[in-house]
């Protein structure tokens, strides 16, 4: 799959493949991710309905009636990397979570690094220290140089909005803690089934991810 992203031209903003380049790749909590995919799912493609019933990885009765126009026991999400190719289809959003962050994990032929979200939310500063010295680099960044961007962090269609910006982001996961044990994020019963079931679960105990200790009701 990386072979795939990095030869894929659309991928490249700057222009150019840079085939020395050594990735630090960020990895998010998956509910949480799941939940921003119903809002932004860039290349990744999913029948779903973001007021109806998102993330989806269960179809219910209603997702058959309103959304679906066949009756598979999940939701497949599909990424077309180039043109000419085949899509890439994954079984569930939990399945290209899992798949695509393994893929990094066990990489073993370069090194990378691979940080949290979550660390660089709550704790970029220090998190930032870590990195510059893994990567054999001084930290610069003094009172006068270490500042927050507190807009959008981020550019293009759905992202000059608040929910990208560094505030948006620690809000989120204050309403992701909140609810923890209610239906949330749109997800039923058989969705929280599901993620427990299919989400890697080597990847969610390295990184210190937990499955809400209550589903929804």
């Amino acid at each position: 799959m990386r072979d795939d992203y990095t030869t894929s031209d659309t991928n490249r903003p700057w222009g150019s493949e840079y085939v020395q380049t050594l990735p630090i790749v960020v990895i998010r909590n998956p509910y949480l991710w799941m939940e921003r995919m119903c809002v932004q799912p860039y290349a990744a493609k999913f029948h779903h309905n973001a007021e109806l019933h998102c993330p989806n990885l269960v179809p219910t009765q209603e997702d058959y009636e309103h959304v679906f126009s066949f009756r598979e026991p999940h939701v497949p999400v599909r990424i077309k990397f180039e043109k000419g190719k085949e899509a890439r289809v994954w079984d569930s959003l939990v399945h290209l979570w899992s798949d695509w962050y393994q893929q990094y994990l066990s990489e073993t032929s370069y090194p990378r690094l691979i940080v949290r979200l979550e660390d660089l939310t709550f704790r970029p500063k220090a998190t930032l220290q870590k990195i510059c010295t893994c990567a054999g680099g001084t930290f610069e960044g003094g009172p006068h140089q270490f500042y927050y961007v507190k807009g959008s962090a981020k550019w293009g269609p759905g992202h000059a909005n608040q929910y990208t910006s560094w505030v948006g982001t620690m809000e989120q996961y204050k309403e992701h803690h909140r609810s923890i044990g209610h239906q949330r994020h749109g997800m039923t019963t058989e969705d929280f089934g599901y993620a427990r079931e299919h989400l890697d679960e080597q990847l969610m105990e390295l990184f210190r991810y937990q499955h809400p200790s209550l589903v929804a009701s």
